[in-house]
Parts: C-alpha cells; sequence; structure tokens
C-alpha cells in the first residue's frame, strides 16, 4: 500500500512583505449598556441568576455574566447578526474584569458563530470558558485551577493552544477592569489573528500581545458573537463593558476542495484542505498567511520565518493516514534567501509527536533538525552555504552542498521515501523555476529507518 503525502503549499522564510488592508467598516456591533442593545439572547443553563446589567461601572452600566459566590453557572450572552456575508477582517474589543474573595473559578470566552450552523439570532452552543463547539472560533479565558491565568484558542470543537498571560500585567481575577483586542484578518481556509490584552486600561496599563500569528479556521464566513461564562465548585463575578465588533472588507466564499483519503493537501487557498497548527516559539510574529503578488506567485503562500532575529517558528498538520505505509510521497513549493538560518520538512513519529497539534522543535534546531523519533530534510543556509541533508534518528546521515537553492523565486520540491527490508530508500529532487528538475538524492539507504505511523510539519 502506499501512502502520498502530497499537495503544494509554500514555505518562505527571510523576506518582509508589508500587507495593507483598506476598506470600510460595515454596521458592526456596539454594546456600552447604557442602555443595553436589544439585539442580543441572554440564557441561563445553570443556576440563576442569568446575566444581569448593573450599575456601578467605571463608565455607567456593565454586564454581569456569572456571579461570586453562587456556584454551578453557566450563562451565556448571544448577539444577533450585525453584518451579512464574508468579511476580511473582523475586530472584536471588549472590556473586562474578574473577581473572588476566595479562588476564582471558572471563567469565560468570546465565540465567533457561523450563522450557517447556529442563526443569524438567538441563543447560541453551551459554551462556557472553554469555547469547544463545531465551527466556532473563540478565545478562552481561564482562572482555575490557582495559578492558572491563561488564554486557550479553540476552533471546531477543540482547544488548539494554550498561552499563560503573566497576572502581573493583565490578572483576570483581581477585580481590575482590563482590556481585548482580537483582530481577524482572513486569508485562505483561516486567518492571520492578534490578540492584545490591555492590563488595567482605567488606571496604568500595560499592553501584552499574547499572540499574532496564523490559525486555520477563521476564514471570514458570516457570523456572530457570544460571550459564555461558567462557576463549579468554585465561582466569580466576571464582567463585560464597552463591546465592539466591526467588519470591513467583504470577500467572496471561499470554495472547498474535496481531499482524497491518506492525503495532506494544503494549498492555503481553499476551505476542506488539511488542518494544521501554527507555532510560534521566539521572536514574533508567528507563522501568517500572505497573498500572492499577481505574477510569479498568484496564490496565498505560507510566510514561516521572515527577516527578524531569534525567530522559531512551525507549522504541524493532522494526521492523515493512520497506521504503517510502504511508501510516502511529499511535494511543496518553497522559497529561501541567503541569510540565516533555513527550516526543514519533518516525519515526526505520532507515538511521540501525537496525531494533532504542536510538535517538539529538533535539537539542535529546524536546519539541522535532528529529531529523535523521525525523519526530516534539512535546508541550512548559514554561514553563506547552501547544504541540504538527510536526518534520521536524532542524527545527520547524509548531506548535500552543491546545489543552490536561495532565492526569492518559489522551488518545486519533492521526496519519496521507499522502506525496505532494513531500511528506507530516500530520493528528493528540486525542480527551479524554469523546469529543470536536479536529483538531490536518488535512493540514499538510510539503515535502520523502518515505517512508522507519522505526521508533517515544516
Amino acid at each position: 500500500m502506499s501512502r502520498f503525502a502530497s499537495g503544494c503549499w509554500g514555505v518562505m522564510i527571510g523576506v518582509t512583505v508589508e500587507v495593507f488592508l483598506g476598506g470600510v467598516a460595515y454596521a458592526g456591533l456596539i454594546d456600552t449598556f447604557d442602555p443595553p442593545n436589544s439585539n442580543v439572547t441572554a440564557t441561563q443553563a445553570g443556576s440563576s441568576p442569568g446575566p444581569q446589567v448593573l450599575s456601578g461601572g467605571p463608565s455607567g452600566q456593565y454586564l454581569r455574566l456569572v456571579n461570586d459566590g453562587v456556584n454551578d453557572q453557566r450563562n451565556r450572552y448571544s448577539y444577533h447578526m450585525t453584518d451579512s456575508g464574508w468579511y476580511g477582517t473582523m475586530t472584536a474589543q471588549f472590556d473586562f474584569s474578574g473577581y473572588s474573595v476566595d479562588q476564582a473559578a471558572d471563567g469565560f470566552s468570546f465565540a465567533v458563530l457561523p450563522t450557517s450552523v447556529y442563526g443569524t439570532s438567538g441563543a447560541g452552543p453551551n459554551l462556557s470558558e472553554s469555547a469547544n463547539a463545531p465551527g466556532v472560533f473563540g478565545i478562552g479565558f481561564w482562572v482555575y485551577p490557582a495559578g492558572t491565568n491563561h488564554v486557550t484558542v479553540h476552533w471546531d470543537n477543540r482547544e488548539i493552544v494554550r498561552y499563560y498571560v503573566d497576572p502581573a500585567k493583565v490578572n483576570f481575577a483581581n477585580g481590575v477592569w482590563h482590556r481585548a483586542t482580537l483582530t481577524i484578518n482572513s486569508i485562505g481556509p483561516g486567518g492571520n489573528v492578534k490578540l492584545e490584552l490591555i492590563g488595567n486600561v482605567n488606571g496604568t496599563p500595560q499592553t501584552v500581545t499574547v499572540f499574532d500569528k496564523y490559525f486555520y479556521g477563521p476564514s471570514g464566513f458570516e457570523n456572530r458573537v457570544q460571550f459564555s461564562g461558567r462557576t463549579g465548585g468554585a465561582n466569580m463575578d466576571v464582567n463585560l463593558d464597552n463591546i465592539q465588533v466591526t467588519y470591513s472588507n467583504p470577500i467572496t466564499p471561499l470554495s472547498s476542495i474535496s481531499v482524497p483519503a491518506n492525503t495532506l493537501q494544503q494549498d492555503f487557498d481553499h476551505l476542506g484542505t488539511t488542518h494544521f497548527v501554527a507555532n510560534q516559539y521566539g521572536s514574533a510574529p508567528g507563522p501568517q498567511v500572505l497573498p500572492g503578488n499577481g505574477t510569479t506567485r498568484p496564490d496565498n503562500y505560507l510566510r514561516l520565518i521572515q527577516q527578524t532575529n531569534n525567530q522559531v517558528n512551525q507549522i504541524a498538520f493532522d494526521r492523515v493516514a493512520t497506521g504503517l505505509y510502504q511508501r510516502i510521497e511529499a511535494e511543496w513549493d518553497f522559497s529561501i534567501l541567503a541569510g540565516a538560518d533555513g527550516g526543514a520538512f519533518a516525519l515526526l513519529n505520532t507515538g511521540w509527536e501525537g496525531i494533532s497539534g504542536p510538535v517538539s522543535n529538533p535539537s539542535p534546531a529546524w536546519e539541522n533538525p535532528w529529531f529523535t523519533t523521525g525523519f526530516a530534510i534539512g535546508f541550512d543556509v548559514y554561514p553563506n552555504i547552501y547544504d541540504i541533508s538527510l536526518n534520521w534518528a536524532g542524527q545527520e546521515v547524509a548531506k548535500v552542498s552543491s546545489y543552490d537553492y536561495r532565492g526569492t523565486d518559489f522551488r518545486h520540491a519533492s521526496a519519496v521515501i521507499d522502506f525496505v527490508s532494513g531500511g528506507a530508500n530516500v530520493s528528493l529532487s528540486i525542480t527551479a523555476p524554469g523546469g529543470v528538475t536536479t536529483p538531490i538524492f536518488t535512493n540514499y539507504f538510510i539503515p535502520g529507518m523502518t515505517p512508522y505511523e507519522s505526521r508533517v510539519a515544516f
């Protein structure tokens, strides 16, 4: 049997591109609670009371979502749709505070609800600090157990990633008002998403950028928003105010493609392509999807890293084929400039790295991808080199230094791994923009490289 990790995705390393989004804002949502916006559905699914508008906030009235001293609350506040259609840019801003006289619990979430699933009005899904629901993109604010001060990101009924926020800068349960600004610039099957928090917005503010990178999911679909909160065996006040959601840059709904079984396909242009998680471990920003230039690169592509020091970024795809296979074929487009340092294509062992989510970073680095539990092809351009290496079981097993692949133009890489008796034969060729294909490795035998269930990362 053959397993094909095929498709085409672009990885551009070492170039800076600025993207300017223009356009006008549309109706949007504003709720200062002075008076409260009436186009909303308040729902109580646990202990009373439900969401309440109270007086005495820093700028007048505010919303009390859940209450300190009341266990087992599960309330949500679902706004009606304000802008029909798909939009390339969505910005949500809101003030929030949390407080408890003892251990606070549990938290709240902000969710972007697709109207195709949840309608244009009425109660949305029964969420909590976890924004897990089919088709929903959301962020959660968690304060339980003790020591928790985390933001989570959710897409399509699962938690994607979790971030710790320094409570000395933004404490989710100290009774102080903070401000959150979530910006989504949709492109391809997701969006470049940035979350900024301003701690103590009405006092001595401190700004924290929680994340700034691409997330699969928020593709600009028609939506409305919802806030949800929960208490359990412990409890807290969660308060909201000055909610504003704006939409701009209307776009045409994306088309969807059908990906064959046992196949990874990601072109950064369509819905239905293989899910991945983009991860940032060094300097900002994380991986981002950018539009093509209309000529040499007509389609969207992924910017993995750019000309910023100390970046360590990765994208990790979900497992697409269960079990062991005799052959793996992989193709991708890439562009790497001369500079520092490089990158890699990796087939990582799901027994160690799981079937989805972030993966371990290799030691010593992605351009020298010595994964102890997998195979990788490394591309190293520093200092003033153009090495291509094969790496297996924590060591480099082969290297070619005679093919200069550096430059702004995209090249096409094609790799084949055939598992044979006692190991694997690995072939790699690269096709230049003019159409000339150069073999880099041809049936290079790696002893001891036996079949293992894997998934792809860059």
